[in-house]
């Protein structure tokens, strides 16, 4: 039974979970208050129980060097100004509860350059170009073909 002294925990996270999802059937089909009122209570003391009964050590690193902040790209503030634009004109293109090509084109273009405008790229365009002419080089050599030799 110690060997699986580990599941106990989180096995009552998941019965709680369970209570509390049943709570929220009996109380929305059932119309059974006083009951639904049980089994959240229930729940609640089940998570209560949990959450005080856990005594899992989480690892902090306040003593590990920190290496030093790589300069970031800073975002644009047109960029957002035109994200924050077209989050207005969805708002606006969504009068009526219905999705419209206009309101779909505002939306999906205001978070394309919202995310833009905030992207902090891992590498430039020449490191991708040289990543991407290595990768090329590397497939046309197992070909039997001549790196460079792109045709």
């Amino acid at each position: 039974m110690n060997r699986f002294r580990f599941l106990f925990l989180p096995t009552l996270a998941v019965a709680a979970f369970l209570l509390a999802a049943l709570g929220q059937f009996v109380h929305v089909y059932r119309q059974a208050d006083q009951t639904a009122f049980a089994f959240f209570a229930a729940a609640l003391l089940l998570w209560a129980f949990v959450l005080l009964t856990d005594s899992s050590a989480i690892a902090t690193h306040l003593n590990a060097l920190v290496p030093a902040p790589v300069p970031v790209r800073a975002g644009s503030r047109g960029l957002v100004f035109g994200a924050l634009l077209l989050a207005f004109l969805t708002f606006f293109f969504s009068s009526g509860n219905e999705f419209t090509s206009d309101n779909v084109l505002a939306w999906g273009l205001s978070i394309a350059v919202f995310l833009y405008a905030f992207w902090q790229p891992e590498k430039n365009w020449n490191e991708w170009r040289a990543w991407l002419h290595a990768r090329v080089d590397g497939r046309l050599t197992r070909l039997g073909r001549a790196p460079g030799s792109r045709a």
